[in-house]
């Protein structure tokens, strides 16, 4: 699987596409989202788009609320979810959180993307590592695979968690660079060259395994 730590040119033609963790969930466990987001993956396998997930997905908590031992955990988890061959976005590093050699050195600059991010999605919701270290946690993962996305300027992120989707935040976080984000339903449409549907998509909610 390689690995990403700058922007890459693609063909013109072809939409290059951030898969969140929900979308590996998705998968994993079978809900309504999983053949939009297979036909993504088949898009890429096909190169109609290119498809990409983000390394910081493998430090999100898991459902006993503990953490991966290590990144081959999560290597395995792609395997089983049919993800293994897309390439991977470099995340920036955090003490306690990033996995050594799957993700990238920070800078002032990405800081300070990252801190923008966060500040849009939650407000004054936003936890600290201090007083909810696992709050903390889900949410810098949200931080940072958004950031991923709009750093490597790709076209469109994928998800149905509905913090992303909120029309009052959507254009906010376009104008960092976030371009386009879309339901898996969604994605699946444009990428095949279909309408995107009108209102609200069926698989728009919270993530709610975390």
């Amino acid at each position: 699987m390689s690995q990403i730590n700058n922007a890459t040119a693609s063909p013109p033609a072809v939409l290059t596409l951030t898969l969140d963790s929900c979308c590996i969930i998705d998968v994993l466990e079978n809900r309504p989202s999983r053949p939009h987001v297979e036909a993504l993956i088949e898009a890429h396998r096909q190169g109609r788009a290119k498809v990409y997930v983000v390394s910081g997905s493998a430090s999100e908590l898991l459902r006993d609320r503990t953490t991966r031992e290590n990144y081959g955990e999560f290597l395995d988890v792609l395997r089983a979810a049919g993800m293994d061959d897309l390439p991977q976005l470099l995340t920036p590093a955090y003490l306690d959180y990033s996995y050594l050699d799957h993700c990238a050195f920070g800078s002032d600059e990405m800081l300070y993307m990252t801190e923008q991010i966060r500040s849009i999605l939650f407000g004054p919701n936003q936890a600290t590592s201090a007083a909810n270290p696992l709050k903390w946690r889900n949410q810098t993962c949200d931080v940072l695979a958004l950031w991923a996305h709009s750093h490597y300027k790709n076209d469109m992120f994928i998800t149905r968690d509905r913090n992303f989707l909120k029309a009052t935040k959507k254009s906010i976080l376009a104008a960092l660079g976030a371009h386009t984000i879309l339901t898996p339903s969604e994605a699946a449409a444009r990428v095949d060259g279909r309408r995107r549907p009108d209102g609200p998509p069926a698989e728009e909610h919270r993530c709610d395994d975390r």
